[in-house]
């Protein structure tokens, strides 16, 4: 287990009164294990015997490989702590870097948490309470609210100069990316070099090293382009039929991930935004009224992204392609470039008319191709757009006379920004 003090984790508290629970049962069979887990993370020097006046219960979580890890449920601690603003990267940031990459390499932190040293005077604040006494932490632990931002942070200072230019980090997570082998042989050195000056290290086991594909951020990476991983498309291939608001949020949440992928997303999952606009006083176990029409919205969901095209890495260096439509059900808009001589879908975007958008007195079917061009260039894929040189396709032939058109106050005012 590798340990940088590189950053310090501190725990900022919005006032200092010490928050402490009881620890909860732990099923007798599981007692031994607990212990076993202890005893490690003790021999490790992670953790140590603690004093602390604050005091949280475990909670017990199974990995993937069948280990325990231990979890804190530091809800209490949460809500007189300062939140980190700090952002963690952005999906489409990490994918955008990609273009012209052939060769990836995916690289794992050895519990990348553990790793990091606590600041010694916020120790006593992660204390933890179990059947075999009270403990604190020496590491950055899991459940704490900040240690996302904070790893963040980390990572950032330590690749600093590398971050979107021979690596992606996302969190624990790290991808090297490059053109040619040789290439990729000079930037995985580069990398392993700066991990060990920090003293962080790889779980050998999670690290997959030269591949031409790779299983990133929910999504496979490979030569040709962005396709989604048929193991997290599983989660909603198999998503039961709804039956409750929390239900329906849980669907197009989880769905919601790949909608870059799903031509007319919005229009698909119309009926299911329907079922959430009827107010229900905050139960999100409320029923929810299941129709026809909310089955076959459903089923087309998962087959729309269960089938989903494969779409082409964003190169700033080529002009970009946009395809716009717009009708009374929504607007739509398609971003590419032509790669190997052929138009390469980027993404797909969508999204519903509003309800004064669908008042015909204010929005004729130009104007609404007009709101649509707007939104796409303007509103969704302006970090694309903007500076870049772009052709625009739409089979609106009024639009090619918007110099001289007579929109209104209102639409003016709206389109006003492109």
């Amino acid at each position: 287990m590798g340990c940088t003090g590189l950053l310090k984790h501190r725990i900022v508290l919005t006032r200092d009164t010490p928050t402490a629970q009881p620890y909860r049962r732990i099923p007798p069979y599981q007692l031994k294990e607990v212990h076993s887990h202890l005893d490690k993370l003790l021999a490790l020097e992670i953790i140590s015997p603690s004093t602390s006046p604050y005091a949280a219960p475990i909670v017990l979580v199974r990995r993937k490989s069948g280990e325990l890890r231990m979890c804190c449920d530091y809800r209490r601690l949460h809500e007189i702590t300062r939140k980190d603003a700090f952002l963690i990267p952005r999906m489409e940031e990490c994918i955008d870097a990609l273009g012209g990459s052939k060769y990836f390499s995916t690289l794992d932190l050895a519990s990348g948490y553990h790793q990091v040293e606590m600041a010694e005077e916020d120790k006593e604040k992660t204390a933890f309470t179990t059947p075999f006494g009270l403990y604190q932490w020496n590491r950055l632990p899991f459940g704490l609210v900040n240690p996302p931002a904070h790893f963040s942070r980390l990572m950032q200072k330590v690749m600093s100069d590398h971050l979107f230019q021979i690596l992606l980090v996302y969190l624990e997570d790290l991808l090297v990316f490059s053109p040619t082998f040789e290439e990729h042989l000079h930037r995985l050195q580069k990398v392993f070099d700066r991990l060990r000056e920090v003293n962080l290290k790889l779980n050998p086991n999670k690290c997959f090293l030269g591949c031409s594909s790779a299983s990133f951020l929910g999504h496979v990476l490979t030569r040709d382009g962005l396709k989604t991983d048929l193991e997290k498309i599983s989660a909603f291939k198999n998503f039961p039929q709804p039956t409750t608001v929390r239900d329906v949020r849980a669907f197009l949440g989880l769905t919601g991930y790949y909608r870059r992928f799903g031509e007319n997303f919005a229009s698909l999952a119309k009926p299911l935004h329907h079922l959430l606009v009827t107010p229900y006083k905050g139960d999100r176990n409320s029923k929810v009224s299941w129709t026809a029409e909310c089955q076959e919205s459903f089923d087309n969901i998962k087959s729309a992204l269960t089938t989903a095209p494969l779409l082409g890495y964003t190169d700033f260096h080529k002009p970009f392609i946009l395809e716009v439509d717009a009708s009374h059900s929504g607007l739509g808009a398609v971003l590419s470039l032509t790669q190997n001589g052929r138009p390469r879908v980027i993404a797909y975007a969508s999204r519903g008319l509003r309800k004064t958008e669908r008042n015909m007195k204010i929005y004729s079917s130009m104007k609404l191709e007009m709101l649509a061009l707007k939104w796409a260039v303007v509103d969704k894929f302006r970090s694309y757009l903007l500076g870049a040189k772009f052709a625009v396709y739409t089979d609106n032939n009024p639009l090619s006379h918007l110099k001289t058109a007579k929109l209104g106050t209102e639409m003016g005012w709206r389109i006003g920004g492109l």
